[in-house]
């Protein structure tokens, strides 16, 4: 009988321990998964499928390497403009010195992986309206390629604003500061 009370008392915290690990390890697990996006980031998702009346960042839809700094998770990137943003960039593509952009603008960033495969959207929708707006009316969200989130709207930009208020962004947008 001593021998099982001490098998156990030895087993118990043993047990209790491992229990605890494993939950935490569940809970950093379910908090870590990408959700689907829903409600303004599935907005915003489908709004940066289509890519009709887009300009890019130069004119060019090539891929640049992300400038050294950058927090972005991808190593490539191409940047587009929808038609009401593109009325803010200059002739040769680039974004016009001290330019505030209009309601509607829509800026997204196309992220590659390090094999130059597509990953994930960065987008910037300017609507001052939108619940999810920062005090400059822009509406941030990350999505995954495969349509999940990867920072929704929802945090109003909180991850992504202090990198895009850096010296010499234009309105948030560094284009012109990495890619001269």
């Amino acid at each position: 009988m001593k021998i099982y009370c001490t098998v156990i008392f030895v087993s118990y915290p043993f047990m209790k321990i491992t229990s605890i690990i494993i939950g935490a390890f569940i809970l950093i697990l379910y908090s870590c998964s990408s959700k689907p996006a829903e409600g303004v980031d599935k907005e915003l998702l489908q709004m940066a499928m289509n890519t009709d009346g887009f300009v890019w960042f130069m004119h060019s839809d090539s891929l640049m390497h992300k400038s050294d700094g950058s927090t972005h998770p991808r190593p490539w990137l191409r940047t587009r403009f929808n038609s009401i943003a593109a009325k803010n960039l200059d002739e040769n593509g680039r974004v016009t010195d001290h330019t505030l952009f209009p309601e509607g603008s829509f800026i997204v960033k196309e992220m590659f992986d390090k094999e130059k495969n597509f990953s994930m959207y960065s987008v910037l929708y300017k609507d001052s309206t939108n619940e999810f707006a920062d005090k400059k009316g822009w509406v941030w969200s990350s999505l995954f390629s495969d349509g999940t989130v990867a920072e929704s709207s929802k945090n109003m930009g909180t991850s992504c604003i202090n990198c895009h208020a850096q010296e010499n962004n234009i309105d948030f947008i560094l284009m012109n500061k990495f890619y001269p």
